[in-house]
C-alpha cells in the first residue's frame, strides 16, 4: 500500500512541477528595458515556452518581449502577443501596467498600418496615464498620437496631442522628453509655415538636449532646424546646423556622418556653390546605406545637368537606378522572409494548439490519479486508525497493572521512609553542599558567557567585511574618494590579475579614467551604481561607455556591447 502511495505522490508532483526563476528573469528583463533593449530581448527569448508558467507569468512576458522588440527596432509581424497582455491586465488592478499594454500595443498596430486601431489604444492608454499620473506612459502616448496626426497633416490635432506630451514632460521634470516635445513641436509649426515659431521651437529642443547631452535628440533637433533654415533660404545659419551635427562625439558612425554629408552636399548644390559640393557628396558615398547612395547619385545627376555636363550626368543617373534596382531585390527578399516567417507562425500556432491539447488530457489523467490517490489515501488511514485504536487499548491494560504495582510501591515506601527519618540530618548537609555547587558552577557559566560573547565581538571576520571595500560598496554604494580608490585597485587585482595590464596593451588608446570605467563594468556594476561611485549622471556615464566604445576601435562586421566585452575579456 505505501509504495502505490509514494508512485501516485511522485505522478502527481511530476505533472504540477513549475519552471524555476520564471518571475527572477522577467524583473531582471524588465530592469534593462530602457538602458539596454537588445539585453532584454535576448534574455526574455531564453524563457522556453512561456505559456506553460502561470496566466501572469505569461502575460508579463508577452508585455516585456514586445516592449524589447518595439525597443530594440525589431519589426513586428504579429499583434498576437501583446493583446494576450493587454486581455490579462485589463482584469487586473494594476492600471499603471495597463496603460503600458495598451501604449505598446498602439505601437505594434502602427507598424503593422493598423492606425485607427493604433489610435485607439493610444487614447486609452493616455486616458489611464492621467488617472494615476503616469508621465512616462503619458508622455508616449501623446508623442505617438501626434506623430500620426503629423503624418496624417492634421496640424491641429497634432499639436493638441503634443501639448499633452509637453505637460506630461514639465511634470515629471524630464529633459530629454522636453528637448523632443519642443522639436515636435517645431514640426507642427513648420506644417502650418509659420517659420519663427518652427525656429524658436527647434531651438529650445537644441538648446535643452546640448546642456543635458543627450546626443540623439540634440541631433534630431539641429537636422529638422536645418531644414527650416533652408526652407526659409537661412543658408548660413543651415550650414552651422549641419556641420555642428558632424562635430558630435558619435558622428563617428559612418552611416550618420554620410547621411548628414549628403545634406550639406545637396544643400551646396542648390546655392550653386557646386565646387563645394563635391567633397561632402564624395564623402557621403562611404556608406553601407542604399538609400543615402541613390540619393548622392541622384544628386549628382541634377548637379551636372545644371552644369549642362550631359555625360555625367547620364553616367550617375545610371548608378542611382543600379541602386534602386539594388533595393528593389531587398525589398523582394524581406517579403520572402516575410512570408516565411507568416508560414512559420501559422506551424507554431498548429504545434500550440496541439501542445495545449496533449496539456488538457495531461491534466484530465492528473485528476483521475489524484482521485485514485484520495481513495487509496482514506482506505489506508482507516485502516492505520483501526491499529491505533487496538494499540491504545493494550496501553490502558498495561497502565491499570503499572498503577496496581505503584500502589505496592508506595505502601513499601512508607514502610521503608522510618528508616530514612536517622540519615535525615545528614542528607540536610549533603543537600546545602549540593545548593553551594550549583551556585559555584552558575557563577562559572555567567563568566563563560561574558568571555563567550567578549570573543565573538572580536571576530575577525566582521573586521574582514569591514575592510573589504567592495563588500561596503554593495551594500551601499557611495562616492570613492582616491584613498578608497587604492585599495579597489588592491582588491580588484586580487580577483582579476593582470586584468588591467592585457587590456592596455591591447587597446593602448584607453586613458587612466577609461581603464577605471572598464574595471566597473567587469565587476558588472549598473550605470546608476557606477554613478554613485563617480559622483557624476547616469548621462555622463552613458557618453563615457560611448568612448570607450570608440577607444576600443573593435574591427566588428556587427554592433557589439562595450559592457559584455569586458565582462568577457
Amino acid at each position: 500500500m505505501k509504495s502505490i502511495i509514494y508512485v501516485m505522490l511522485c505522478l502527481l508532483c511530476w505533472g504540477c512541477q513549475k519552471k524555476p526563476n520564471m518571475q527572477a528573469l522577467l524583473h531582471q528583463a524588465e530592469t534593462l528595458m530602457y538602458t539596454r533593449p537588445d539585453s532584454a530581448y535576448t534574455l526574455l527569448n531564453t524563457i522556453e515556452k512561456p505559456e506553460h508558467y502561470t496566466v501572469e507569468d505569461y502575460a508579463t512576458w508577452c508585455l516585456l518581449w514586445t516592449q524589447a522588440a518595439d525597443k530594440s527596432f525589431r519589426e513586428h509581424t504579429s499583434d498576437s502577443l501583446i493583446r494576450v497582455a493587454v486581455h490579462y491586465f485589463e482584469k487586473q488592478p494594476d492600471r499603471g501596467r495597463l496603460a503600458m499594454a495598451l501604449y505598446t500595443q498602439g505601437r505594434v498596430e502602427k507598424e503593422l498600418g493598423k492606425t485607427d486601431q493604433a489610435i485607439e489604444s493610444f487614447v486609452k492608454a493616455l486616458d489611464i496615464a492621467k488617472k494615476v499620473e503616469d508621465c512616462q506612459t503619458g508622455f508616449l502616448a501623446s508623442s505617438q498620437l501626434g506623430h500620426i496626426y503629423a503624418y496624417a497633416n492634421l496640424p491641429q490635432k497634432a499639436f493638441t496631442n503634443y501639448e499633452k506630451a509637453l505637460h506630461f514632460a514639465q511634470s515629471a521634470k524630464d529633459s530629454v522628453h522636453l528637448a523632443y516635445t519642443h522639436a515636435y513641436l517645431g514640426r507642427v509649426y513648420g506644417l502650418q509655415e509659420n517659420w519663427d515659431k518652427s525656429i524658436t521651437s527647434y531651438r529650445q529642443a537644441v538648446a535643452i538636449a546640448e546642456q543635458v547631452g543627450h546626443l540623439p535628440a540634440l541631433r534630431l533637433g539641429l537636422n529638422e532646424l536645418a531644414a527650416v533654415y533652408s526652407d526659409v533660404h537661412h543658408y548660413k545659419e543651415a550650414f552651422d546646423c549641419l556641420h555642428r551635427i558632424l562635430d558630435l562625439s558619435d558622428s563617428t558612425s559612418v552611416n550618420n556622418r554620410a547621411a548628414t554629408c549628403l545634406t550639406i552636399g545637396d544643400l551646396y548644390r542648390k546655392t550653386g556653390d557646386y565646387e563645394l559640393a563635391i567633397p561632402y557628396l564624395e564623402q557621403a558615398l562611404h556608406t553601407t546605406n542604399l538609400y543615402t547612395k541613390q540619393s548622392v547619385y541622384q544628386c549628382y545627376t541634377y548637379m551636372y545637368e545644371d552644369l549642362q555636363d550631359y555625360q555625367r550626368a547620364v553616367e550617375y543617373n545610371g548608378l542611382y537606378w543600379s541602386c534602386h534596382d539594388s533595393i528593389l531585390r531587398i525589398r523582394a527578399q524581406e517579403n520572402v522572409a516575410e512570408i516565411e516567417a507568416l508560414y512559420q507562425k501559422e506551424l507554431t500556432e498548429q504545434q500550440l494548439q496541439s501542445e495545449k491539447q496533449l496539456s488538457r488530457y495531461k491534466n484530465l489523467l492528473i485528476l483521475a490519479i489524484a482521485g485514485l490517490l484520495l481513495i487509496s489515501i482514506r482506505h489506508y488511514y482507516r485502516m492505520l486508525i483501526q491499529k491505533i485504536e487496538s494499540a491504545l487499548q493494550k496501553k490502558a491494560d498495561e497502565k491499570e497493572k503499572v498503577a496496581q504495582r505503584v500502589h505496592a510501591l508506595e505502601i513499601q515506601q512508607k514502610l521503608k521512609a522510618q528508616t530514612f527519618n536517622k540519615t535525615e540530618k545528614s542528607n540536610e548537609r549533603l543537600t546545602e553542599q549540593n545548593k553551594l555547587l550549583k551556585e559555584e558552577i552558575r557563577t562559572l557559566k555567567k563568566k563563560i558567557e561574558v568571555w563567550q560573547s567578549a570573543l565573538n565581538n572580536s571576530s575577525d571576520a566582521s573586521d574582514i567585511r569591514n575592510r573589504n571595500i567592495l563588500y561596503r560598496i554593495h551594500q551601499c554604494p557611495f562616492h570613492l574618494k582616491e584613498k578608497d580608490w587604492d585599495e579597489f585597485w588592491v582588491t580588484f587585482q586580487d580577483m582579476h590579475p593582470d586584468y588591467v595590464d592585457r587590456l592596455h596593451r591591447k587597446h593602448p588608446n584607453l586613458t587612466k579614467e577609461d581603464i577605471r570605467y572598464c574595471c566597473l563594468f567587469k565587476l558588472n556594476y549598473s550605470t546608476e551604481q557606477i554613478s554613485v561611485l563617480l559622483g557624476i549622471s547616469k548621462e555622463t556615464v552613458l557618453r563615457r561607455k560611448s568612448r570607450i566604445k570608440q577607444h576600443l576601435n573593435l574591427d566588428l562586421e556587427k554592433p557589439y556591447d562595450v559592457v559584455k566585452y569586458l565582462q568577457e575579456f
